[in-house]
């Protein structure tokens, strides 16, 4: 096996949207951790879920995982409050900059998926 070679190799999609969880403390093994790997995933290669996240992404979310879409909002809500609450700020400044105002709560569950799917390391995917 060519360990040279798989060390050299990009990272999926997948990949890096978990790496990009993970920096912002999304507690992994949560719904809502998968919940937001798939949402992101989808928003990143179909930016027109982004405009009606309650209606397009999310239904598809809840179909994916046989439940519905209040608790697939609520699980991402979950995630998103403990990442914020537990995570490093100037990470988080890093990734969200001034989208959002620190010390006044948390991004909501449409901005986190939307700044995080628009990051320019991302393009590469669409």
């Amino acid at each position: 096996m060519n360990y040279e070679l798989l060390q050299r190799r990009e990272p999926t999609l997948e990949e890096k949207v978990y790496e990009i969880l993970k920096n912002l403390r999304v507690p992994i093994g949560s719904k809502g951790h998968k919940y937001l790997l798939d949402a992101i995933q989808t928003a990143v290669r179909e930016p027109e879920t982004l405009s009606s996240i309650n209606k397009k992404l999310f239904p598809r979310i809840a179909d994916a995982y046989n439940t519905t879409v209040a608790c697939v909002e609520s699980a991402i809500r979950s995630a998103i409050t403990r990442a914020w609450g537990n995570g490093d700020p100037e990470i988080q400044k890093q990734h969200f900059g001034h989208t959002v105002p620190f010390g006044s709560g948390r991004p909501s569950d449409a901005e986190f998926i939307a700044i995080i799917a628009n990051m320019p390391e991302m393009r590469k995917f669409k």
